[in-house]
């Protein structure tokens, strides 16, 4: 939020700028140096509140570390869904355990990329899994929505 105020603020300043560029003073040297400084730190002060938030914008449509983690779960696939109202992704829920323990543990949810790896995911629902994924720092919303990305399934 203080990167929209900053950034107002710097093109605020900008105009400022551009309106006293406008007024003619006596003195044109102080006109010159007044109106360079403003537009110049209007301008400095815009780019250091813009990139916050465009460096936001950019990790929600690309991606941050898609590296962020690798792993493997044993659970049972409960839940296939095609959710999504413009981008459609494919989320799995897994209860994460073997035997009596699954019933125990909170469910994990996954998303699956378009392909293959979709039928045969929903060949074995209700069956135990091992899921070999990878987790996102910030996910693309177009990848899905749960974090984690399902790169291999294998069931028993």
């Amino acid at each position: 939020m203080w990167a929209f105020f900053v950034m107002f603020l710097g093109l605020g300043l900008v105009v400022a700028g551009l309106r006293h560029w406008a007024k003619s003073y006596k003195d044109e040297y102080a006109r010159r140096e007044l109106v360079f400084l403003t537009t110049w730190l209007g301008g400095v002060v815009a780019l250091i509140g813009w990139w916050p938030f465009s460096w936001y914008l950019c990790s929600i449509t690309t991606g941050a570390m898609p590296e962020y983690s690798n792993g493997q779960r044993i659970g049972y696939v409960t839940k296939v869904s095609h959710k999504g109202f413009f981008w459609k992704t494919w989320e799995v829920e897994v209860q994460i355990g073997a035997g009596e323990q699954a019933a125990l543990q909170k469910p994990h949810h996954f998303s699956i990329p378009d392909g293959p790896l979709v039928k045969a995911v929903q060949d074995g629902l209700g069956k135990q899994a091992m899921i070999i994924y990878r987790e996102w720092f910030i996910m693309p919303f177009w990848l899905g929505s749960s974090g984690s990305e399902i790169l291999e399934v294998r069931f028993k």
